[in-house]
């Protein structure tokens, strides 16, 4: 499996079928290569240590299974896989029995025709947040046909007002980072170095919203903008500004997934810089800003 490619739904089963076999608990966890190479796991992941792998991974298939709802399919799951106290480090069979008991089957009934099918319910809901995480911001350019001015609810594909002020936030978020760019660049000018790395910090939470907000954007609406009458990248966005970021596709991504996990879509500016503060990425991005 390519090391940046998702693991598809049969390979993320295969995994899950591993850890209905063995169980999972903070203190055990079989190999799974699939699940423990997902980008949701590893947001998840606190430390070296294999107990933090298991811990991130039971959070991400909790998050899974709870879309599964509180249904008896969910809960079968939940308790199959040691999700919840009660079966958490149980045997195989036992942790069937429970499953088989939210179904109000058997056993048998559970393994030969629920257990497949429930796992491969979560491994299609796991695919899919990790799919969801790593919707890339990167678009192709396309030149406005003949430079006509083009009608504002043609091209915003009939959604005029939402998307006019989808892209009005947007490109907001995009000046609140250049104000915090043209700030660290003035404090570095005056010498003050701290209060400019603290606002080179705050640059780069700016950018982390900017780079979710335009993967949002271009879910919803595609990618040409009313206000630019084109396809635009992230790169082109703060080229408008005056500055191109060092980052590559890869590392948009693990910031965006730094911004997920503060819960929140504008992220908590201290949750975010606390998460990534000593980061290669952080290194980099204080080194070409001041």
């Amino acid at each position: 499996m390519n090391a940046s490619a998702i693991p598809d739904v049969q390979e993320l089963l295969a995994d899950l079928v591993v850890l209905g076999q063995h169980g999972i608990s903070p203190s055990r966890i079989p190999d799974v290569p699939s699940l423990s190479s997902l980008a949701i796991v590893q947001t998840e992941v606190r430390g070296p240590a294999k107990a933090d792998l298991a811990i991130g991974m039971m959070a991400v298939l909790k998050e899974a299974a709870a879309e599964l709802g509180e249904g008896p399919t969910g809960e079968a799951v939940r308790l199959y896989l040691g999700l919840v106290p009660r079966t958490r480090g149980q045997r195989q069979r036992d942790r069937r029995d429970a499953a088989a008991d939210a179904m109000g089957i058997d056993r048998e009934t559970w393994r030969k025709h629920w257990e497949r099918s429930a796992l491969e319910e979560l491994a299609a809901e796991i695919y899919r947040f990790e799919q969801d995480r790593r919707i890339r911001v990167r678009v192709r350019p396309r030149r406005r046909p003949d430079g006509a001015i083009l009608n504002d609810f043609a091209a915003a594909g009939g959604k005029s007002l939402d998307k006019r002020e989808a892209e009005a936030r947007l490109f907001s978020t995009a000046y609140a980072l250049r104000a915090d760019l043209l700030a660290s660049e003035r404090a570095s000018s005056d010498g003050q170095t701290t209060r400019a790395e603290e606002f080179a910090a705050t640059a780069l939470w700016r950018y982390a919203v900017l780079a979710e907000a335009l993967a949002r954007y271009v879910t919803d609406y595609g990618q040409a903008m009313v206000m630019v009458g084109n396809e635009v990248t992230l790169d082109e966005i703060t080229s408008l500004l005056g500055y191109r970021a060092p980052f590559t596709d890869e590392q948009v991504t693990w910031l965006r997934l730094q911004l997920a996990a503060t819960n929140n879509f504008n992220g908590s500016r201290e949750k975010f810089l606390d998460r990534i503060r000593s980061s290669d990425v952080m290194n980099l991005w204080q080194s070409n800003i001041i």
